[in-house]
């Protein structure tokens, strides 16, 4: 993100759905080897998610999502976002929650109910920037 890797050298994974989108600006894909520019383990190409920086002129507003899916599954998104001259920042919290209960066919025949695959999360991302001026 940003130039800098998420992921980890022990699996090279990255949870993505923890990054909040409203505070992603574009999504640069590099395919193939960048190791000059990434570093030596960028052979396979890069995913790089730029984030929003201050815009350019004063600014302030909030956004509130609410998502229902299969499985029990609901998920709660809120966020805002404040800018001035000298101060910007974006808080946005994200909770997600799924019973992950379902019905499946057996190969032993009959249907069995898959149980205890839920799973609840709770995702907080915070970014500021701010410019002070000294003047003598």
């Amino acid at each position: 993100m940003d130039g800098q890797r998420l992921n980890t050298a022990q699996t090279g994974e990255v949870d993505l759905s923890t990054i909040p989108i409203e505070g992603v600006e574009r999504i640069e894909i590099v395919k193939g080897g960048t190791s000059a520019l990434y570093g030596a383990d960028a052979v396979g190409g890069v995913i790089n998610i730029i984030t929003k920086t201050r815009p350019y002129h004063p600014t302030a507003g909030i956004n509130a999502n609410v998502m229902q899916g299969s499985f029990g599954t609901s998920a709660y998104e809120g966020g805002g976002t404040y800018a001035t001259e000298r101060v910007f920042s974006l808080l946005s919290y994200k909770y997600l929650h799924t019973d992950g209960n379902y019905f499946y066919d057996s190969p032993y025949g009959g249907r069995i109910r898959r149980e205890n695959a839920d799973l609840t999360s709770h995702s907080i991302s915070e970014r500021a920037r701010f410019n002070w001026v000294w003047t003598v």
